[in-house]
């Protein structure tokens, strides 16, 4: 398990960091989605290192869920993230922040529904791909496809420029 940890940690804190927008919230529900990922290793069905990714990577998603849900800073994390500048958007190759800041692209982000945030955080901030990002919210790449596309739009719509 420790090569796992050391090939998977790095990219499940970046995913917490951009969902959460705090430091030190992402580094706890990192922490947490290892304990709980060592606790129910014996549970693991996969088969080699994607479906090993795959799995953290929904009980990262799941444990980011649970925390919005339960907890009303949310908002003001994300805000103070967008205010710090820590999160940047890529779309398409494009390096969207040069166009708009990021104050206002995490404000577009955070409008976005928490599904929508995930899918978006998973495909263009991890680069995961769209199979990946449907076994991790457990739907089908199509509709994570359509989900990426209709929550893009929406921040295109927001920013009014060409995502």
């Amino acid at each position: 398990m420790g090569t796992l940890y050391d090939l998977t940690y790095p990219p499940v804190f970046r995913y917490c960091l951009r969902r959460s927008g705090n430091r030190g919230l992402a580094e706890d529900i990192t922490s947490i989605v290892f304990l709980k990922g060592a606790g129910s290793i014996s549970g693991f069905s996969g088969a080699g290192f994607q479906d090993f990714r795959r799995w953290v990577f929904t009980i990262a998603t799941n444990e980011l869920n649970a925390d919005c849900r339960k907890t009303a800073r949310r908002w003001e994390l994300l805000r103070d993230a967008a205010t710090a500048g820590q999160l940047r958007h890529q779309a398409r190759g494009e390096v969207v922040e040069e166009n708009v800041g990021r104050d206002t692209l995490q404000t577009v982000l955070l409008k976005l529904s928490d599904r929508d945030q995930a899918i978006i955080v998973l495909r263009f901030y991890s680069e995961l791909s769209y199979d990946d990002v449907a076994t991790i919210l457990d739907m089908s790449p199509g509709a994570v496809r359509t989900a990426a596309s209709r929550a893009l739009e929406e921040m295109r719509n927001e920013l009014r420029i060409e995502i």
